[in-house]
């Protein structure tokens, strides 16, 4: 399964409207265009059709997936519980004196203790 997302800015005419529709109706699935061996930038240039692209501000990137930093990690972890917060992070202190989080990514896991969850509430 797959799809497009193509943002139309307000100042796009009526006839550039019509072209990308006429372009995107006209298209085989995304499946198919991906078995067919097409890379994202081929698909993104049929979805454009006659439109046509800037290939001076197009821009590739290959998605990644960890191991995270475990500072960089450490620290979005602290910013996710300082955002629950101050009542529920004293809560947790209070009931449990430590908390576990795992990172969904990487599967890394992180013990805050009392101190770190304390620098938490802290910050709210």
């Amino acid at each position: 399964a797959g799809g497009y997302m193509v943002q139309v800015l307000p100042f796009a005419s009526d006839e550039t409207i019509e072209k990308l529709e006429r372009s995107i109706t006209s298209l085989k699935s995304t499946t198919d265009m991906i078995a067919d061996g097409l890379s994202a930038k081929e698909m993104a240039e049929k979805v454009l059709g006659e439109l046509g692209s800037l290939p001076e501000v197009a821009a590739e990137s290959v998605p990644s997936y960890g191991p995270c930093c475990r500072d960089d990690l450490r620290g979005r972890m602290m910013r996710a519980l300082a955002s629950m917060g101050k009542k529920e992070v004293d809560s947790i202190i209070e009931e449990q004196g430590q908390v576990e989080m795992t990172c969904e990514f990487c599967k890394e896991s992180i013990v805050f203790k009392e101190d770190d969850l304390s620098a938490a509430s802290q910050e709210i």
